[in-house]
């Protein structure tokens, strides 16, 4: 009975720990509910939902030059940096600027980074935000002269999934693991004691 007590308390083991040694870097904007001032639809590679579906082949378009579009993370995170993805027409000097903010209630908002511009198609920018606490993300165009609509491929707000700091349920597959470990010391201690 060594062998099978042995083998329990491997499996055990590795099922305890395994939840707890992922510390990877979670996209609590993906898929997350969006709204956004105006938005054009064809159903296909634009929808407001598209601006945080986790690809780069659709997205949001406001329909106009000046528009804005944001998501709720639905609990408020530490969120280490914001990354935007976006087009403006391929010809020489159109452009898309843009502000973007954040907010932990949804009334009150703090700039994230400085106003920046893209050019061309597709652009990406990076904004560090150091683990701030924000629950809304909002990305915003000023449809300023030579823009471009207002548009964004994918927004993503990245995060540590240890120490979220907003009161997340563990996922299903961590539970999961839990319990065969749990399961697996049960098993070890009745095997110990035949």
């Amino acid at each position: 009975m060594t062998f099978n007590r042995d083998l329990a308390i491997a499996v055990a083991t590795l099922c305890l720990l395994a939840p707890c040694a992922s510390g990877g870097v979670i996209n609590y904007a993906l898929d997350k509910p969006a709204t956004a001032s105006s938005s054009y639809s064809d159903g296909v590679t634009w929808a407001i939902e598209f601006g945080n579906d986790g690809l780069l082949n659709t997205g949001w378009n406001g329909g106009t030059f000046a528009a804005w579009w944001q998501v709720d993370l639905q609990a408020s995170y530490a969120i280490d940096s914001i990354w935007v993805s976006g087009a403006a027409y391929p010809d020489p000097g159109v452009h898309v600027t843009f502000d973007l903010s954040s907010s932990t209630d949804g009334s009150v908002w703090a700039p994230i980074g400085l106003r920046t511009t893209g050019y061309g198609t597709p652009w990406t920018f990076s904004f560090p935000t150091a683990g701030e606490q924000m629950r809304y993300v909002r990305f915003t165009t000023l449809g300023d002269g030579n823009s471009d609509w207002g548009n964004l491929y994918e927004l993503q707000a990245n995060g540590s999934d240890s120490g979220t700091g907003g009161g997340q349920v563990p996922e299903p597959a961590s539970l999961i693991l839990v319990c065969a470990g749990l399961a697996g010391v049960g098993l070890a201690r009745r095997c110990r004691h035949q």
